[in-house]
């Protein structure tokens, strides 16, 4: 009998939110395989029942453009952040990761964002500070969402996550865009122009586990140039072939806490120190990891480097809101456990250099121990982001600039965008690059795409 509501529920109309949360708990996005491990549901407060659809996927209760204004502080497009010195720059390059204090001022966490009266069920619009603002609207979208994912006996999640919240909020979108943010990442790097590669939300839970040392760079599909000062080979039994591995620092990942402080005890992001200096992926060091690249158990990687929390050099070793720590893409970080009775949220924006260079997606297919090609024995790649990066890099495999085999320049995709150039007018380019997303439509490269592939494959050798 208590099958027929649930079928009831299916069939009801796409604007009922209880049946959007029972189909996304139902069926797993993207073709996903796994158990359940988060369901969906109805967020807490509960907004107008009439909005729900839209809120649910964009946080649409948010007055994202209030009088052609962005909801986010002006002051993030056109005032750089002041606090970013040559020794910060220094520490970040020798070190592999720096933590900034008030990336987001106290004035900008306090800035009113406008919430429309209609979702809220008030008679009147009412506002809330940009520092309770960002919180709510990823924990929105995180409830609505379901979580799948591999389950083995005994095992405990280190984390949850959600990819790309800035394709599904505009409020979201207008934040990761931010001019202030992308230079930043733009002169730790060293790099005139740089392209938003992704954002996450991680949210990690009381109790939720350790997670196992890793290396960002390892699950995006770039590859970077190799100058003539790195030609050192990787030796040993835990670092890995060169695919990937030969660049300067042309990937950072801004990790900007949601919550009022964040400490180690609530699994802050940790950071082995300078082990991004030889560009190097490492390999599992563990039995039963099988082929799978780019973590490292904790002994192993504190045998290897020292460690240090993001907040080790800050007052009370905390995180405060507004900070953000950078790391280099080839940095080996983790977090430990969380020990306290709060979430722990976070919101990941990861930025490349604008003239990166990206694998061909066979390439980053076939990274097999059995694969022929010298630069593609690794093994799979932990974790990837093919869900973010999957659409870009196809259009870049047919009208992209194929340099070599397994090579390929990414094509100008909204889905790639230019946030940053010393070249451009930041404000300008601030709305040029939401502009393009929001008049964006996937089908029109993928029709060119299945349009020029055919005759791709037969000239390139099909290994498209």
């Amino acid at each position: 009998m208590l099958l027929l509501p649930l079928f009831l529920l299916q069939l009801s109309p796409s604007g009922s939110s209880a049946s959007r949360v029972a189909r996304a708990n139902l069926h797993p996005p993207n073709d996903e395989t796994g158990v359940l491990l988060k369901p969906a549901r109805m967020p807490d407060p509960a907004y107008h029942p009439d909005q729900l659809e839209e809120w649910l996927e964009d946080c649409d209760f948010i007055d994202s453009m209030t009088l052609n204004k962005p909801a986010v502080p002006a002051t993030l497009q056109t005032k750089p952040y002041g606090k970013l010195n040559d020794g910060a720059v220094a520490s970040f390059r020798e070190r592999g990761f720096v933590t900034l204090r008030k990336v987001l001022s106290a004035r900008e966490l306090s800035h009113r964002v406008r919430l429309h009266s209609h979702d809220i069920g008030a008679k009147k619009d009412r506002t809330i500070p940009l520092s309770k603002a960002l919180p709510v609207c990823c924990k929105a979208i995180f409830d609505s969402r379901a979580i799948y994912g591999e389950s083995k006996a005994g095992d405990f999640e280190s984390f949850f996550r959600l990819h790309n919240l800035w394709r599904n909020s505009r409020f979201i979108r207008q934040l990761v865009f931010a001019p202030r943010f992308a230079s930043i990442a733009a002169d730790l790097m060293g790099v005139s122009a740089v392209k938003l590669y992704q954002d996450s939300l991680f949210v990690k839970q009381t109790g939720h586990n350790a997670s196992r040392w890793h290396q960002d760079h390892v699950a995006a599909p770039f590859v970077q140039p190799k100058p003539a000062s790195a030609a050192a080979t990787n030796d040993g039994d835990n670092e890995g072939d060169d695919v990937g591995n030969d660049g300067g620092m042309q990937m950072v990942t801004m990790w900007l806490p949601l919550q009022k402080t964040t400490d180690d005890e609530m699994g802050a992001l940790r950071f082995a120190v300078r082990s991004h200096h030889d560009r190097k992926i490492f390999l599992p060091d563990t039995p039963g990891d099988g082929n799978t690249i780019g973590t490292l158990s904790d002994a192993h990687v504190r045998s290897l480097f020292a460690v240090e929390e993001a907040a080790a050099r800050l007052s009370k070793h905390r995180l405060q809101l507004g900070d953000a720590s950078f790391h280099d893409g080839f940095t080996l970080h983790g977090s430990g456990p969380n020990l306290s009775s709060e979430t722990r949220w976070a919101l990941a924006v990861q930025f490349v250099a604008a003239d990166v260079t990206a694998m061909t997606p066979s390439a980053f297919e076939q990274q097999r121990p059995e694969s022929q090609h010298p630069r593609l024995s690794l093994g799979p790649r932990v974790g990837d982001d093919r869900y973010s990066f999957g659409e870009w890099l196809r259009a870049s495999a047919v009208f992209g600039d194929i340099t070599e085999e397994y090579r390929v320049v990414p094509v100008e995709h909204p889905l790639l965008p230019l946030v940053w150039s010393r070249d451009l007018d930041p404000r300008t380019q601030y709305f040029k690059a939401q502009d393009l997303y929001e008049g964006f439509q996937v089908g029109t490269w993928r029709q060119g795409y299945f349009r020029f592939t055919g005759d791709l494959r037969r000239k390139q050798g099909g290994r498209f």
